[in-house]
């Protein structure tokens, strides 16, 4: 580094341009991008075509807020607007009685027409009024009203639609809106040349046309950010929805692998030792036996397999013997250290239980007590388990914590929920969670013994 800057300090004092410093060119032409400039002069060379013939811009995103409903009743309040700006035109233009009163009606008509097709084809609209408004003062000289060369209800009615447009048009095509407008301005205001007063009027006529268009721009794409950024967050939630239901069932899939590898191993171990334990089998029994083992051996070689893929970087984590239900007051003890008041009740025979069952039992009972600890604090809960014939009932509750103010829903956050649910549905059973009426939190859970899972579910 110290050589490198001797090496510039004598180039500077002898005169010479260093080699290594980018020159003015260099940083010109790496900062440019050809491919936009292309684009955009592509698109501006484009745009006096759109604006004769081109379709009608897309539109907005629908708006909330306390004037939401505006929008959707959009098309029959402009048709009103529309009516009533025909017979105020039309009182203009009999009072002035320059007009023939056969041509009154007519023209009324197209003054206000473009303020109804703006509800639905402001470019259509656009293009109309533009007409209407270099056609009008020849046909009606401004002798009745001080101001603009124009009826004041077609002023109103061109700035509407001239808002409606740049609100929904893109930046080259509203260039052009912005020139159309400044030209018809200027070529009225000096067509009824009344000195620098023509002039002056002219400019605070431009000055109002560019502020119009620039804020319907800059609300048009106000409006589409914030619906970009709605839609954004949206699909965000949804995919960390789908996320945490994958992994979920993830989680749920490397906890099972132990559950059904043991019945795996048992059957490759029961159908490789028959020929020993059981003498006199034909010899193609026995070869059936082989042929089984080999199989259960092969299906365990591909579950190890499948499970290094789920375990990924958590699999120091999963080296652990997996719950059952006989570790429910060891769980219960656990709670009630950390400070959570736990009732526990056991109805009916324990016995035991098919391995799925014991974990996902263990499971769901371990996660309603976390939620109930983490949304509850110092609130009492108790737990129900019921031994039935055909299925094991769970029952978790928890009171209203103590305090006032808005209590956090339990399950809000997390995958609790997801996962308890999961895990019901794999045995075919089914999970309710929700509010209680007296301000606590409800889980229930119902797991067959025997569980037969529906079409669908995992």
């Amino acid at each position: 580094m110290l050589g490198r800057a001797r090496q510039r300090w004598r180039s500077l004092l002898a005169g010479w341009p260093d080699p290594q410093a980018p020159s003015w060119r260099r940083a010109a032409r790496e900062a440019s991008d050809v491919r936009s400039l292309q684009d955009a002069l592509r698109r501006l060379v484009s745009a006096p075509t759109e604006l004769l013939v081109g379709p009608e811009p897309p539109p907005l995103p629908a708006g909330g807020g306390r004037f939401g409903w505006l929008g959707r009743h959009r098309a029959p309040i402009l048709w009103l607007a529309a009516a009533g700006a025909f017979l105020l035109t039309t009182q203009l233009l009999v009072e002035d009685g320059g007009l023939w009163e056969i041509f009154v009606p007519p023209v009324a008509a197209l003054v206000a027409l473009p303020l109804g097709l703006a509800a639905a084809t402001p470019l259509r609209a656009w293009r109309l009024q533009v007409v209407v408004a270099a056609a009008t003062p020849l046909v009606v000289p401004p002798r009745g009203w001080v101001g603009p060369p124009w009826l004041p209800t077609l002023v109103f009615v061109a700035m509407y639609v001239t808002w409606t447009v740049a609100v929904r048009l893109d930046l080259h095509l509203l260039v052009g809106v912005w020139l159309v407008t400044d030209a018809i301005i200027v070529l009225w205001y000096m067509a009824s040349w009344s000195g620098v007063d023509a002039l002056n009027q002219a400019y605070v006529g431009i000055l109002l046309a560019t502020v119009l268009i620039a804020l319907g721009y800059l609300t048009g794409t106000r409006r589409r950010l914030t619906f970009e950024l709605v839609e954004g967050r949206r699909r965000e939630q949804e995919e960390q929805a789908r996320s945490t239901l994958l992994e979920e069932r993830a989680r749920i899939a490397r906890e099972l692998h132990d559950v059904v590898a043991h019945h795996m191993s048992v059957i490759a171990v029961r159908a490789e030792t028959a020929p020993f334990r059981i003498p006199g089998l034909p010899e193609a029994v026995k070869d059936d036996m082989a042929e089984t083992s080999a199989i259960a051996r092969e299906a365990l070689t591909e579950m190890r397999r499948l499970l290094g893929v789920l375990r990924g970087a958590d699999v120091d984590a999963e080296r652990v013997p997996q719950p059952g239900m006989d570790r429910l007051e060891g769980l219960a003890a656990a709670v009630r250290g950390a400070g959570l008041t736990v009732d526990v009740r056991v109805e009916g025979a324990k016995r035991p239980l098919p391995p799925a069952v014991e974990l996902s039992a263990y499971r769901i009972l371990q996660e309603a007590l976390s939620n109930a600890l983490r949304h509850a604090p110092g609130a009492p809960a108790a737990v129900e388990v019921r031994y039935e014939p055909e299925c094991l009932r769970l029952r978790v509750r928890n009171q209203r914590p103590p305090g006032p103010g808005p209590q956090p829903a339990p399950g809000a956050a997390g995958h609790g929920i997801v996962g308890m649910r999961e895990r019901a549905a794999m045995l075919g059973g089914a999970l309710s969670a929700g509010p209680a009426s007296d301000g606590g939190y409800l889980v229930e859970a119902v797991l067959p013994l025997a569980a037969t899972p529906a079409d669908g579910d995992p």
